[in-house]
C-alpha cells in the first residue's frame, strides 16, 4: 500500500470518529502521546489551543464536539494534498448542526497532519487551523445537509465541491476563502 493511502486511511478513520461520534476508533488514528494544535480564527467556534495525548484529542474532538454537533459532514480536498516525508497537509471543509439551537456551521481551514514512521502510520501531531466559518439558521438545513450528504465523502475535489455547494450568499467567503488559500 502506497503511504499516501496509509495516511488517507488513517484520516479517513479520524473522520469517521469525529463525525459518528466513534472514539473507539482515535486508538487506530492517534499514538498515546500525540499533540493537537487548534488554530482558530473565528469567533463562530471555540476549543483549546492546545491539547496533549490521545484521550486529550479523543475528549476534544470526538466526545465533546458530538455533545454540542450532529450531522457532521467533513471532507478533506484531495487536489490540496501536499506530503513532504511524513507529514501530510490539505483543506477541509464541514457542514453540520448544532444539537440545542439547529444552526448549521459552515467552515474550512487547513489539516496538518504529522505521522509517525512505520507500516501502519499513527498521528505524532496535529494542526487544525480554522480559517473561516459561517453559522446560517435552521431553514438552510435541507439544502446544505442535502448538499453534504450527496458529495463523495470524506474525500473530495475542491473544484467539484464549489461547483455543487448551493448557491448561499452567506457561503461566499467559504468560496473565497478556499479559492484564496487553493491560489497561493
Amino acid at each position: 500500500m502506497a503511504i499516501i493511502d496509509c495516511y488517507q486511511d488513517t484520516i479517513s478513520r479520524y473522520i469517521r470518529a469525529k463525525d459518528d461520534n466513534k472514539p473507539h476508533l482515535m486508538d487506530s488514528v492517534f499514538t498515546l502521546s500525540a499533540d493537537l494544535e487548534m488554530i482558530t480564527n473565528t469567533e463562530a467556534i471555540a476549543f483549546p489551543a492546545n491539547t496533549h495525548s490521545r484521550d486529550g484529542i479523543t475528549q476534544v474532538l470526538v466526545r465533546d464536539f458530538s455533545q454540542r454537533f450532529e450531522n457532521v459532514y467533513t471532507f478533506c480536498l484531495t487536489d490540496t494534498i501536499e506530503i513532504a516525508q511524513s507529514v501530510l497537509c490539505c483543506q477541509w471543509l464541514v457542514v453540520m448542526s448544532g444539537r440545542e439551537d439547529g444552526e448549521l456551521r459552515i467552515g474550512c481551514g487547513n489539516y496538518h497532519w504529522e505521522f509517525e514512521h512505520n507500516t501502519s502510520p499513527l498521528v505524532q501531531r496535529l494542526a487544525i487551523s480554522i480559517t473561516a466559518m459561517v453559522i446560517l439558521p435552521r431553514s438552510f438545513s435541507h439544502a446544505l445537509v442535502t448538499w453534504a450528504n450527496t458529495t463523495a465523502y470524506p474525500w473530495c475535489n475542491l473544484q467539484d465541491l464549489l461547483s455543487t455547494m448551493p448557491v448561499i450568499t452567506e457561503l461566499d467567503i467559504i468560496r473565497k476563502t478556499l479559492g484564496a488559500v487553493d491560489a497561493s
